[in-house]
């Protein structure tokens, strides 16, 4: 039955036409979301509900690129809402997240609700690592100490906003 949801989900995708994608909203959890954002949320929920049943089955983990890539850019785009909900205000404030291995991306984002920070603009905080895990971290299947800890993740730049970043990210509504 998931895999036929999950058919059916990208079927359903294909069909849209170039202004439905771009244009039109669809019903989701809080509110009604671009089809970009819903099928990329559907994609994140089924590689972590997948790296659940495969840890709770003693399988590997699924390393693949887009799953994790996806995941990780899910938690950065919703990281002014997940902030804002926690009642942190970072206006002015930017991340450069940098990930290498399967799911590798570089990504500067602003944490202010709408803002986007100018090409020249230097980040105030700096995140490092291994991207597998960092998803893991934004789908809160790992503890953010763990990935600290280990040195799997490393912080730098303004401390204090790298960590609210990584405590706060979710790639889930």
């Amino acid at each position: 039955m998931w895999g036929l949801a999950a058919e059916a989900t990208l079927a359903y995708a294909s069909l849209l036409t170039d202004d439905a994608w771009r244009d039109e909203r669809f019903p989701w959890l809080l509110g009604s979301i671009a089809a970009r954002y819903l099928l990329q949320s559907r994609i994140v929920e089924w590689w972590v509900h997948g790296e659940d049943i495969r840890a709770t089955t003693g399988l590997g983990p699924q390393i693949q690129h887009w799953p994790i890539f996806l995941t990780v850019d899910m938690g950065v785009r919703m990281l002014p809402w997940t902030l804002g909900e926690a009642g942190i205000d970072l206006q002015g404030a930017s991340v450069q997240i940098d990930l290498e291995g399967a799911g590798e991306g570089s990504w500067h984002w602003g944490l202010g609700a709408g803002e986007t920070p100018p090409p020249d603009k230097k980040a105030d905080a700096f995140i490092q690592g291994r991207a597998a895990q960092f998803a893991l971290v934004a789908a809160h299947r790992i503890p953010v100490d763990d990935v600290l800890d280990s040195g799997i993740v490393v912080l730098g730049g303004e401390a204090e906003i790298a960590e609210l970043v990584i405590r706060h990210i979710r790639a889930y509504a």
